[in-house]
């Protein structure tokens, strides 16, 4: 996957709705070499090609809806998770141990992978006051996704949502405000998007 362009394709859907959104912040970073083997091939892909990717937007009219995409710099997602994901308490063996933070897009949940723990692949959301939930995605799939929704807050949840067949606050707001905000999108062709990156199928 060209991650760059792809990128520059759905923040510039964004920067040029100027009417409807307010971009507060929006960086990337050149490249750098992982050699993880532990980790998503296409995780370490796009890091090979953008290190990190910062986007954050509000809405002029609702400021109650806004969209932050945080992918963390290498060197500030593959660190020690101490007091962020796991504690001194937190079982020697415990997975919460191999558990890093890709997209840190609000202060009290995440998106991450674990490294180590084969069992556990793909992007998994993590609620830092309960657990992480997989979201049977790869990281390009992920991507892709992000992609649709511009990094609007809590989309994971509606993923989560529909996985669970639930209807959370969030999942309503999400069916509501996204088709106002970007005219392309349908709800319908966005689960579709999603069961064609599963992959746990």
């Amino acid at each position: 996957m060209e991650y760059l362009n792809y990128i520059n394709e759905f923040t510039l859907e964004v920067l040029l709705a100027n009417d409807k959104f307010v971009i507060n912040d929006i960086r990337t970073g050149a490249g750098v070499t992982l050699n993880n083997k532990n980790l998503d091939s296409k995780l370490l892909e796009f890091y090979n090609t953008v290190n990190g990717f910062l986007f954050k937007w509000d809405t002029i009219n609702d400021s109650d809806n806004s969209g932050f995409i945080n992918i963390l710099e290498a060197d500030k997602a593959f660190i020690e998770g101490k007091d962020i994901v796991y504690f001194d308490h937190t079982p020697e063996d415990s997975p919460m141990r191999d558990f890093y933070i890709i997209d840190f897009f609000v202060d009290e949940a995440c998106v991450g992978v674990y490294a180590n723990q084969s069992e556990l692949p793909g992007m998994h959301y993590f609620d830092f006051e309960n657990e992480t939930y997989p979201l049977h995605v790869d990281f390009e799939g992920y991507i892709k996704l992000l992609g649709e929704t511009k990094g609007f807050l809590y989309w994971q949840k509606v993923i989560l949502d529909y996985l669970s067949g639930s209807e959370s606050f969030e999942t309503k707001n999400f069916k509501e405000t996204i088709p106002n905000l970007f005219a392309n999108f349908d709800y319908n062709a966005f689960i579709e998007l999603y069961e064609s990156v599963r992959i746990d199928k």
